[in-house]
């Protein structure tokens, strides 16, 4: 089966969970998690179903998530439903909302659903980087202004966005994903201020490079991911440890990995920001020298 192999690995991750204070998922009985079919927001699927949360799965990949469901359920005797839906459509997107608000009050909110492209900004279709503002921008914020009254009611609950180490890093042919990301953190610590009188934690998620089908699909199908040093790829399962462990301490960027960490924090030192200015300062002169 589909899952089948990655039950070890659960409960591996679930005994880890257990040896911390995890009281802010104690009171939490259901989860809703979008891009749940693969990668990340399959591990969040497993992890939470370890500690009895029931799921509602959101993806485009029906078989995937009826798979999913029936295996969580069987293994961990939590009640495991989906809706089937490409969140990259506006309709679909009004769609998930009025079925989500149909359910039992959702406790935890977890917008995982994203794709990457691969080129310069005008080498990618208009309608490619529609799609994945829809995905990443539209579809987080419509869950989120639906989901967030009902938190406040019942005066608790966990949002968490998944961005991307990208967000704070810049880098040439990610433009729209990169800045779709960085609007989730922005969005995320925007709204955790508004919230911070409640009991609502908000968190957004700001992975590396992590070993998924991410790097594997889509644009990405023909990445040669070995040119990425193997000491910066992480496993889904430390990326959401991480992310839930973190939880604890009500912190709103969260970086997994001590080496990105590092890395996002050289990236935006005075001395490497100082150096990037230079270097474009060079080439717009060399620019300009060239045209006279």
């Amino acid at each position: 089966m589909y899952i089948e192999k990655h039950i070890k690995v659960c409960v591996l991750a679930q005994n880890t969970m257990n040896d911390k204070n995890f009281s802010v998922l104690q009171n939490c009985k259901n989860a809703v998690i979008t891009g749940a079919s693969s990668g990340i927001g399959l591990e969040y699927a497993k992890q939470l179903a370890t500690k009895k949360i029931n799921l509602i799965l959101i993806a485009r990949r029906k078989d995937r998530l009826e798979e999913t469901c029936q295996e969580l359920s069987n293994a961990y005797d939590i009640s495991a439903t989906f809706i089937s839906a490409d969140l990259s459509k506006i309709e679909e997107v009004q769609r998930v909302c009025q079925e989500i608000l149909k359910i039992a009050p959702i406790d935890i909110l977890i917008n995982c659903a994203g794709f990457a492209t691969l080129g310069e900004f005008s080498s990618v279709s208009l309608e490619t980087h529609s799609q994945m503002i829809n995905l990443h921008i539209n579809a987080a914020v419509s869950l989120c202004y639906f989901l967030i009254p009902k938190m406040q009611e019942q005066n608790r609950g966990i949002i968490i966005n998944v961005a991307s180490q990208g967000a704070l890093v810049t880098t040439k042919g990610n433009s729209i994903y990169s800045a779709t990301k960085s609007f989730l953190v922005t969005f995320s610590e925007h709204i955790n201020l508004e919230l911070e009188k409640t009991n609502i934690i908000v968190q957004a998620l700001c992975p590396g490079f992590t070993k998924t089908e991410f790097h594997h699909v889509g644009h990405f199908s023909n990445f040669d991911s070995s040119v990425i040093p193997k000491k910066l790829w992480l496993y889904a399962t430390d990326v959401v440890s991480t992310s839930l462990a973190k939880l604890e301490k009500n912190k709103v960027i969260v970086i997994p990995g001590l080496k990105n960490r590092l890395l996002v924090r050289f990236y935006k030192s005075f001395i490497t920001q100082s150096f990037i200015k230079y270097k474009r300062k060079k080439v717009q002169k060399e620019l300009m020298s060239s045209k006279v």
